[in-house]
């Protein structure tokens, strides 16, 4: 063989040994796939335990024990939603607030509670607006209302609290949030065929009889003055009070003040010739 010949065969050589080496290399490279395969650097030999592969299909959808309930999952994130206290989960996971929730606490509803007052002929009625619960307790995602309001309490129910039962019973409050209350009417206060209101919420209708001669007037009482004189009082205004027995032919014994709207409201002690827009005149009953 010439020396060109020999030239090739090395050259042939050469590029074989090449070609062994990069199919070792490769070959060494599919067994570092492996599970056995180790780092860089670190010989089979060495003991090293490659980490698990983490696959996200095992982790939880759920929340885990002891997190809050009251999460609301974003749309197109299905199995984020726990159920809880005011909050429900439909079939995509998201979260819904009910109305009600039974575990909420009771609600006072009784502090929206109203009385209105109103007549039946000559009587008086104080009817109480009561207010009962109707649910709606919920207030957001794990939250309860604390205190009622219109939508909570909103079933009502008409319940009547007082009645007067004479002319001479009245009603005081019964208007807002405040109660009625059932008490005489002020004494002297006119009632029924010339008579008036006693104390004890009767209506006395005896003055008439007791007082002739006093044809018109408003009397208010009927009885001995403390000089040993008998007398009847009655209602005037704008005048003096002895005027006002003139009228009837009778004598100023005493005069009080009054108010126009309780006329026989047996006031201050005034005097005869004092003038007054309203007076309780005591005139001598013959």
């Amino acid at each position: 063989m010439g020396p060109r010949g020999a030239i090739s065969r090395i050259g042939a050589l050469t590029a074989v040994a090449a070609l062994l080496a990069c199919a070792e290399a490769i070959d060494t490279s599919k067994r570092g796939e492996g599970a056995d395969a180790s780092p860089a650097g670190v010989p089979p030999s060495s003991g090293f335990t490659p980490p698990p592969t983490l696959d996200a299909a095992a982790f939880p959808t759920e929340p885990p024990a002891g997190a809050p309930d009251a999460r609301v999952a974003p749309s197109g994130m299905p199995g984020t939603c726990t159920p809880g206290l005011c909050l429900q989960c439909d079939a995509q996971g998201r979260g819904l607030v009910p109305a009600d929730d039974p575990a909420c606490p009771a609600l006072d509803c009784a502090a929206l509670d109203t009385y209105t007052l109103s007549a039946e002929g000559d009587l008086s009625v104080c009817t109480r607006q009561v207010h009962l619960q109707t649910g709606r307790r919920c207030l957001g995602p794990g939250q309860c209302k604390m205190a009622p309001d219109p939508s909570s309490c909103a079933d009502l129910r008409p319940v009547e609290q007082a009645r007067t039962s004479s002319v001479c019973e009245v009603i005081t409050g019964c208007e807002g949030g405040t109660e009625g209350t059932v008490g005489p009417a002020a004494d002297g206060e006119p009632c029924g065929d010339a008579g008036v209101c006693r104390p004890n919420g009767m209506c006395d209708t005896t003055l008439a009889e007791r007082c002739p001669g006093y044809d018109g007037a408003q009397i208010c009482d009927a009885g001995v003055h403390v000089t040993g004189e008998h007398y009847c009082d009655v209602a005037a205004a704008d005048t003096t009070c002895l005027a006002a027995c003139q009228v009837y032919g009778r004598p100023c014994l005493a005069a009080f003040a009054a108010a126009p709207e309780a006329p026989c409201r047996q006031g201050d002690a005034l005097g005869c010739l004092t003038a007054g827009p309203s007076l309780r005149c005591r005139c001598q009953n013959r």
